[in-house]
C-alpha cells in the first residue's frame, strides 16, 4: 500500500471517528424523530395563475426582491421574459444571442436581469431604461469563464455572481465587466448557487457530490464543505434562518444541513428515488419544494412528510418561492409558469 493509500485510510477512520463523536452528543438522531408525535402541516397549495408566452422548455426563474410580483424566467425558445406575476402581463421580452440558456437573474432593484448557459458568458440587460415597447439594451457581457454558465445571482447593481462547469464561482464587477473574485474548491462542474440574505456569503453544489460554503470577503477558498449526496447536487437554498440549507441531488433525496453543528438534520427521500433537480423552502421554513419528474413535492421540513404532490404535464424544471413569501412558480418543460398560493 502505498503512502496516498494508507493517509486516505486514516483520513477515512478519522472522518468516521469524528462522526461517530457527533452522534454521541446529540438527544435524537434527526429531526424527524424529534417530531414524531408532530402533526403534519397541511396547507393546500392552488394554482391561482398561469403565465404563458414562452415557445419551448422552461429552464430557469428569479423573482425579484423589491418588486416581488415580478418574475423573470428563461427558455429553450432563447428569449428571458419579465412578467408581473399577479395580473399575469409581459413587462419585457429580450431576444438573447443564443437558445441555450440555462439559468436567469434579476438584479434586487429590478433594473437589471441577467442570462447565462452554454455560450460561457453572463449577459447583463438593463431593462430600466427600455422605454414603450423597446427591447432591453445588453449592459454588459462578461465573458471568462471556461465552461457552461449554470446559475446567476446578483449582489446588486454592480456586482453579480456565477457558477459554471470549469468548476469555479466568480464574483463580477459589471460596469468594469471584470472579475472582482474566483471561488474555487469543486472538483467538477458546479451546477448552484444560493446568496445568503446579507450577501456575503454563499452556497455552491456540484457534481462533485459536495456542497461549499464561502465567505465572499475571506479570498477564494470554502470556509466549510459538505458531504453526504451521492451524486450530482442540483440544488441549493438557504434555510428562511440563515443557519441551515437544503440541497437536493441526482441520488434522489434532499438534505437539511444545519452549519453551527456541521450535519444533516432530515433526509427527504422517495420509496421510489426521482433526482431531485430544483427546491426551495417557504418564507416561514415550515415547507420544502422540491421538483421530481412532473411533480412539485411539498415536504414538512420537520417531519420529511410529503403533504402535497402537485403534478404538472410535462418536468418540473425550477421551483421558486417570492421574496414576501406570498406565492410559489413552478417552470415546466411544456412551456409555462405556474404560481401557486
Amino acid at each position: 500500500m502505498g503512502d496516498i493509500d494508507v493517509l486516505q485510510s486514516e483520513i477515512a477512520n478519522l472522518k468516521e471517528q469524528i462522526g461517530e463523536h457527533v452522534m454521541s452528543t446529540l438527544d435524537c438522531e434527526s429531526l424527524t424523530q424529534f417530531c414524531e408525535d408532530r402533526e403534519h402541516a397541511n396547507h393546500d397549495f392552488k394554482l391561482k395563475r398561469s403565465l404563458k408566452g414562452h415557445a419551448a422548455k422552461i429552464y430557469a426563474t428569479e423573482w425579484c426582491e423589491e418588486q416581488p410580483t415580478n418574475i423573470v424566467s428563461a427558455s429553450q425558445d432563447g428569449i428571458l421574459i419579465v412578467w408581473n406575476a399577479l395580473t399575469t402581463n409581459k413587462l419585457n421580452a429580450v431576444p438573447l444571442k443564443t437558445s441555450w440558456a440555462m439559468t436567469c437573474g434579476y438584479s434586487p432593484s429590478g433594473r437589471y436581469i441577467a442570462s447565462g448557459g452554454l455560450d460561457n458568458t453572463v449577459t447583463v440587460h438593463n431593462i430600466a431604461a427600455a422605454e414603450g415597447g423597446e427591447i432591453p439594451e445588453i449592459q454588459k457581457e462578461l465573458i471568462g469563464h471556461e465552461g457552461f454558465v449554470s446559475c446567476v445571482r446578483f449582489i446588486d447593481d454592480n456586482q453579480v455572481m456565477s457558477s459554471s462547469g470549469d468548476h469555479t464561482n466568480v464574483l463580477w464587477d459589471i460596469n468594469e465587466g471584470t472579475k472582482v473574485q474566483t471561488f474555487v474548491g469543486h472538483k467538477s462542474d458546479v451546477m448552484c448557487i444560493a446568496l445568503s440574505e446579507d450577501k456575503n456569503t454563499f452556497l455552491s453544489g456540484s457534481c462533485d457530490e459536495m456542497s461549499l460554503y464561502f465567505d465572499i470577503r475571506a479570498g477564494p477558498d470554502p470556509v466549510m464543505s459538505f458531504t453526504g449526496h451521492t451524486s450530482d447536487v442540483n440544488a441549493i437554498s438557504w434555510f428562511p434562518t440563515g443557519n441551515a440549507f437544503a440541497s437536493g441531488s441526482d441520488d434522489g433525496t434532499a438534505r437539511l444541513t444545519d452549519l453551527r453543528v456541521d450535519r444533516d438534520f432530515n433526509i427527504y427521500s422517495l420509496q421510489e428515488p426521482e433526482r431531485i433537480t430544483t427546491l426551495d423552502f417557504s418564507a416561514s421554513g415550515q415547507y420544502l419544494f422540491t421538483g421530481s419528474g412532473t411533480a412539485c413535492l411539498a415536504w414538512d421540513t420537520l417531519t420529511t412528510y410529503i403533504t402535497q404532490a402537485i403534478e404538472h404535464p410535462e418536468k418540473v424544471s425550477y421551483i421558486s418561492v417570492s421574496p414576501d413569501g406570498m406565492a410559489l412558480c413552478t417552470g415546466c418543460w411544456d412551456s409555462s409558469l405556474r404560481v401557486y398560493i
